[in-house]
């Protein structure tokens, strides 16, 4: 399968890029769990858990780094659409 990112998923992963450059002595963990993940979701799409109060379909993945990748699966169209990149530590749901 292939993966996109929808633009404010994007973002969020560039914010979150930014934050670790900043912040810790490297981004690098960050990077490698995201390529991890993808890697993962390409292979293995219904990987993730449901995410039960979201449009049906929604499913999520918590990475290693505690951030959550909220993603839905098309199979029609052959692809996983990921729709936030969230860190674990905000206590709520994004809008999804």
């Amino acid at each position: 399968m292939k993966l996109r990112w929808l633009k404010r998923a994007h973002a969020q992963l560039q914010q979150q890029l930014a934050w670790w450059r900043e912040n810790a002595a490297s981004s690098r963990p960050l990077e490698d769990e995201v390529q991890r993940i993808q890697g993962l979701l390409k292979a293995t799409p219904y990987a993730g858990v449901r995410v039960l109060n979201a449009r049906p379909g929604t499913r999520r993945v918590l990475l290693r780094t505690q951030h959550l990748l909220y993603y839905r699966v098309d199979e029609k169209a052959g692809f996983v659409e990921v729709l936030r990149f969230w860190h674990a530590s905000r206590g709520r749901t994004p809008k999804l």
